[in-house]
């Protein structure tokens, strides 16, 4: 499992660098962290890639509490 946080002082330009990122197979985990002082704000997403048996281990979970 590898994480990253991708940050960017532009809202819109973070959201186009964690869709590109979704399409290459990472997640996002978590909600848009947002910092500011009187002059800037940042914008933080954290990601996550998930190795294949993790992500077999995860999809198989939500089957089975989808099933219960």
């Amino acid at each position: 499992m590898k994480y990253k946080i991708l940050a960017h002082d532009d809202a819109q330009a973070l959201a186009k660098q964690v869709n590109e990122q979704i399409e290459k197979g990472w997640e996002p985990l978590g909600g848009v962290g947002v910092g500011r002082s009187d002059y800037w704000f940042i914008f933080a997403q954290a990601m996550i890639w998930r190795d294949e048996d993790e992500y077999n281990m995860k999809s198989k979970a939500h089957v089975l509490i989808f099933n219960a």
